[in-house]
């Protein structure tokens, strides 16, 4: 079985990866002028000269922090109050911070050093104006129990909020700082975007490049380099683009790192960036109050759900289609304090004769086609992926051929991500996330979202119990108290989302970057990275370096 899935998955993403590949051959030959790849002497000539680096990367979204940009890891452009670094919180612009005896206020004190690139100094009345910015256009960040930030002086700031926040500090790790006096809307403001971070924007042509150059006001550590180029493109291009010498370092699928390239090395780096299946729990027949379609016959029934977590097997899957480059997992939150990995240690992998019992005990009968089938439903549905994400495209093709062991039949489909997030809850989806904030558990099952479109909540979950919790953590005074709240969330010990009960997402592993980095490059040693975008690497850019 195995080698069968193996086979299958090869072939299916070697065909895919040579399509793309012909097509970034095409556009690198162009993009050079004659054709040529870019000679090693000069690109060392240029890395030794710390003139430029180069990184093939994706950009999703505006490059407003206030819309979510620089939410799950290094910003560039601006500073934050506090950052994350490899699944810690460490002090960014901020110097210190207390909370209230009644948890109510959250007090910072900031840096006094501090210039935006326009040279105009960077106060408390800047970050008081991107939270209050960020919750008025509704951004990604959940800012709902901000009642208003205030500056209270030129240094400290005040974030006063409407119930107790547990979680506020990992929030203010995830939003960077813009100027009052300059931005005026979030589109304009992404034209053009103006901080105070290692970096000054240069230009951006939009789904070309992102030009950037060292700010050599920078109050940290000054990158080494006087130039930074993100060239945009998908991983499977950016493996051409390597090829063809113009490219530094990129983000690759991990099937490339198969294949040597001269003057390139490929290293592989650990991750809390997830994969798992999304599950809508309920019927089909509703719509979310956008008119998008809601549940799924197939995968709302909890037998099909259970027998599909306790019958895949994840090392199978990550030995076999991701070459081993992940780790398996029944807990997205395994990494973290708010997760349960202790309770779900015992589970075993791959028990395939368990998951029928289930499936047989729930009246799931096996046709003649090979297929269970249970009151005229046949079980067979849709498993959704991002067109060109070969490697969810892996796991989807390596689920669907051990799913047939089981009597399901998994139908993979790549599509469009805007279409899939219109599909998100009615269909099944290969997701991807991780961040170090358990405000991820709200976003994943919190019930206010169950029929709101997007990609929060996008299982239709709704709990009562679940919802409890995740408010009582929100709301904990303390975060002792929040992380106990967070873990009852996912698991009482009698209910919750987690695999432990409803299984309404199915873990599979946590994905390992492989990326190929031209020989002598530096990258400050190693981290370990969030979901990824492409930039989750530049955590540590101000570290990197060229050494011949």
């Amino acid at each position: 079985m195995k080698k069968q899935i193996k086979r299958i998955v090869s072939l299916g993403i070697c065909a895919a990866l040579f399509l793309s590949a012909c097509s970034s051959s095409q556009n690198s030959a162009s993009s050079t002028g004659a054709g040529e790849t870019v000679s090693q002497e000069s690109s060392a000539k240029r890395l030794e000269d710390k003139e430029e680096v180069r990184i093939a990367a994706e950009i999703f979204g505006s490059l407003d922090p206030c819309a979510g940009w620089g939410e799950y890891g290094e910003p560039l452009i601006q500073s934050k109050l506090m950052k994350i670094k490899s699944a810690s919180i460490e002090k960014d612009l901020a110097t210190d911070y207390s909370v209230s005896d009644d948890s109510l206020t959250w007090t910072f004190k900031i840096r006094d050093d501090v210039k935006f690139h326009d040279g105009s100094k960077l106060t408390a009345s800047d970050v008081a104006f991107t939270f209050n910015n960020t919750k008025a256009i509704g951004g990604s960040l959940d800012l709902s129990n901000l009642k208003e930030a205030v500056a209270v002086d030129d240094t400290t700031v005040e974030f006063r909020m409407n119930e107790p926040f547990s979680s506020f500090l990992y929030v203010s790790a995830a939003l960077g700082i813009v100027p009052e006096k300059t931005y005026v809307n979030s589109e304009t403001y992404a034209k053009h975007p103006i901080g105070s971070g290692p970096l000054k924007f240069v230009q951006y042509d939009e789904g070309q490049q992102l030009i950037l150059e060292r700010n050599d006001d920078y109050y940290g550590e000054k990158m080494k380099f006087k130039r930074f180029v993100m060239i945009l493109m998908e991983s499977s291009s950016a493996f051409a683009a390597a090829k063809a010498g113009e490219v530094d370092i990129a983000l690759v699928d991990h099937s490339m790192a198969e294949s040597p390239v001269e003057g390139y090395s490929f290293k592989t780096m650990e991750s809390y960036d997830y994969r798992i299946l999304s599950m809508p729990c309920i019927k089909s027949g509703n719509t979310t109050e956008q008119g998008d379609p809601m549940g799924n016959d197939v995968t709302s029934d909890l037998a099909i759900r259970k027998a599909l977590t306790i019958g895949l097997n994840r090392k199978a899957i990550v030995d076999d289609v991701l070459s081993g480059y992940g780790e398996p997992i029944f807990d997205m939150f395994a990494k973290f304090p708010w997760g349960i990995a202790d309770e779900v240690a015992n589970i075993k992998d791959g028990d395939v004769e368990a998951a029928k019992k289930i499936l047989d005990d729930a009246g799931w009968v096996v046709g003649a086609d090979g297929i269970r089938e249970k009151d005229g439903v046949k079980a067979s549905f849709e498993l959704l992926y991002g067109a060109s994400a070969k490697e969810r495209q892996a796991v989807a093709l390596g689920v669907e051929q051990q799913a047939k062991e089981l009597g399901i039949e998994i139908k993979p489909t790549g599509k469009d991500w805007d279409e899939i997030k219109k599909l998100g809850k009615s269909q099944a989806i290969v997701l991807g996330g991780g961040q170090y904030n358990p405000m991820g558990i709200k976003k994943l099952f919190d019930g206010e979202t169950y029929n709101q479109s997007g990609w929060n909540n996008v299982i239709c979950y709704k709990n009562e119990k679940t919802d409890e919790y995740i408010k009582k953590a929100v709301s904990a005074k303390t975060e002792e108290e929040a992380i106990g709240y967070w873990r009852e969330a996912l698991w009482d010990g009698t209910e919750g989302p987690s695999v432990l009960g409803d299984a309404v997402y199915i873990p599979i592993c946590y994905a390992k970057h492989v990326y190929i980095i031209r020989d002598g490059i530096d990258l400050g040693g190693d981290i370990v990275l969030p979901h990824d975008h492409g930039i989750a690497i530049m955590e540590n850019i101000t570290k990197w370096d060229y050494k011949k």
